[in-house]
């Protein structure tokens, strides 16, 4: 747990910034129930993908046993709120280094998807890996990430449906893989370095 606590930015209905900051909560309460009605705070995902055996397959990781929501369960490659003064694109290459220890240029990339709900509005971005990254390298932040692992669709929609990976709609996941492989789309690798 941080010493102080994040600060999150407040936009308003349509995604704004009201230039009205709150705090993350820690004690267990909803983390954003400083927001009042029709606000919302901004969160970033990164899902890193690859070719596997004739079939995508995206990087997933494992949360911490310690960690407050879905401790233990698998999820996307990384994602966490974009903190106050952050662009959406900066907290998802921050989210990412932190938690997989892997840099990506995203300062031109707009999300690929941006999902609108109660107080959050998320913002998905897809990349390539880079030939050769080796997930059993990656240094791994530990207070956040005990595991990660690849894994093509069906792989992810089991963990979905016996309940080890977070709760998210299997739509979605088909969704995202589907965005992913769609032919034509303009796909590159953002990747910059690897730390080692």
């Amino acid at each position: 747990m941080p010493n102080s606590p994040e600060e999150w930015d407040v936009l308003d209905w349509r995604g704004q910034p009201t230039g009205r900051t709150v705090a993350r909560r820690y004690d267990g309460d909803d983390p954003a129930s400083g927001l009042r009605s029709g606000e919302s705070h901004r969160v970033a995902f990164l899902c890193v993908f690859r070719q596997g055996d004739g079939e995508s397959e995206l990087l997933i990781q494992r949360r911490a046993a310690t960690k407050i929501g879905w401790p233990g369960a698998w999820d996307v490659t990384a994602g966490g709120s974009v903190l106050a003064g952050e662009s959406s694109q900066d907290g998802a290459m921050r989210e990412l280094r932190e938690e997989v220890g892997i840099a990506v240029d995203l300062s031109t990339t707009r999300p690929a998807l941006t999902i609108n709900a109660p107080k959050t509005v998320y913002d998905v971005y897809l990349v390539d890996a880079p030939a050769g990254l080796d997930a059993a390298t990656l240094p791994l932040q530990p207070d956040e990430v005990d595991a990660v692992a690849w894994a093509n669709r069906a792989s992810v929609l089991e963990m979905i449906g016996d309940g080890r990976f977070v709760a998210i709609k299997p739509s979605l996941i088909d969704f995202l893989f589907a965005l992913h492989e769609r032919p034509g789309l303009q796909t590159r690798s953002f990747f910059t370095e690897f730390d080692e």
